[in-house]
């Protein structure tokens, strides 16, 4: 590291710095852009919430109704892939995070024999497993409600143009 310092000189080791934070800001977003009009997944602390028509829809009990009334086969189908993974992967996740607690109860004790010792690490190993698990369960729900929100919009979203002619002008309007 001493080395790497005295190659560069300050003012190249100030550019490496910021374009390092460049690079990392350039992906950060403020706020989240919500079409007008159309059904939005909002990305907030509580991981289940819709806006439609200035509405904000907390939890599946709310915004399932939105789903059942559209009558479409596929969107009630990734609302159902929503729940299923979201009970299993919340599930899964608190039983591997038991599990691992009572891995490292067990393998922090001195006076266990061996066998006992390396039922603890699988005990462990079985629920950082579990918890990896139930965490992609858990995102796959997340992707599938985001999926039902976008075939929602693409359903449900009337899009019209007309072409208005008056006396020696033309207009065009576009409705989103």
């Amino acid at each position: 590291m001493i080395n790497l310092v005295k190659l560069l000189s300050i003012r190249e080791m100030k550019l490496i710095v910021i374009t390092g934070l460049i690079c990392c800001c350039s992906t950060l977003h403020a706020q989240q852009k919500v079409a007008s009009g159309k059904m939005s997944y909002i990305y907030t602390s509580h991981p289940y919430c819709i806006l439609y028509h200035d509405t904000l829809f907390s939890g599946s009990k709310e915004f399932r109704k939105l789903f059942y009334l559209t009558g479409n086969a596929p969107i009630i189908n990734l609302y159902k892939l929503h729940q299923s993974c979201k009970i299993w992967g919340n599930g899964m996740t608190y039983i591997g995070t038991l599990a691992t607690l009572w891995g490292v109860v067990k393998v922090s004790d001195k006076s266990i024999t061996s066998s006992e010792r390396s039922l603890a690490w699988v005990s462990i190993l079985g629920g950082v497993g579990c918890d990896i698990g139930g965490t992609v369960l858990i995102t796959n729900g997340q992707r599938a409600l985001a999926a039902a929100v976008h075939l929602f919009n693409v359903k449900n979203s009337k899009t019209t143009i007309n072409l208005g002619v008056g006396n020696k002008e033309a207009g065009l309007v576009i409705n989103w």
